[in-house]
């Protein structure tokens, strides 16, 4: 109700029971979703997020999608913990994709995306596979201090004009 009224999202330590699919929708307001467990799949394919989106230490139990998710202002997803794969294939955002300290169970999917004017994953655990084939990032992209424990792809990726990836660690194979 509160997408169609355009009106702002702000969730903070809750708890999202079932399913939540916002499938090729555009939502006009802002999203700030803090602390909260998704209990069910997530889908936001194909929909467009005009103004911030925040999911700072949200927890998702299921699988995320977010193919061709585009995301017009900041993606800040510090300190979420995806526990079934994520999938961002082909999001795009047009300004930064903020993913510090973020926590991949399982497998991780950039492939295609177009991460706006930078893209941090420092800190970030990745435990399955992480593919970032032909992800696309225009300024800089950093990595410093993740952990790859599985293998990592970056087949075809443009990383900006720099891209850190100081003190990363890479378990499995790359």
């Amino acid at each position: 109700a509160a997408i169609k009224a355009n009106k702002d999202i702000n969730l903070v330590q809750c708890t999202i029971n079932g399913d939540v699919f916002l499938d090729s929708v555009t939502v006009e307001s802002r999203v700030i979703i803090r602390d909260t467990t998704f209990t069910g799949n997530v889908d936001w394919s194909y929909s467009t997020f005009k103004r911030v989106v925040r999911l700072e230490r949200a927890v998702f139990e299921k699988e995320v999608t977010f193919i061709l998710t585009s995301f017009e202002q900041d993606l800040l997803l510090e300190g979420a913990r995806f526990e079934g794969e994520a999938n961002f294939e082909r999001i795009r955002t047009e300004s930064q994709a903020i993913f510090k300290d973020t926590c991949f169970k399982q497998k991780a999917t950039f492939n295609g995306a177009q991460l706006g004017n930078s893209a941090f994953f420092n800190s970030a655990n990745f435990e399955g596979e992480a593919d970032f084939i032909g992800t696309h990032v225009r300024d800089q992209a950093g990595f410093r201090g993740a952990r790859f424990k599985g293998q990592a792809s970056f087949s075809g990726a443009q990383l900006g004009v720099a891209a850190f990836f100081n003190s990363a660690n890479f378990e499995g194979e790359a």
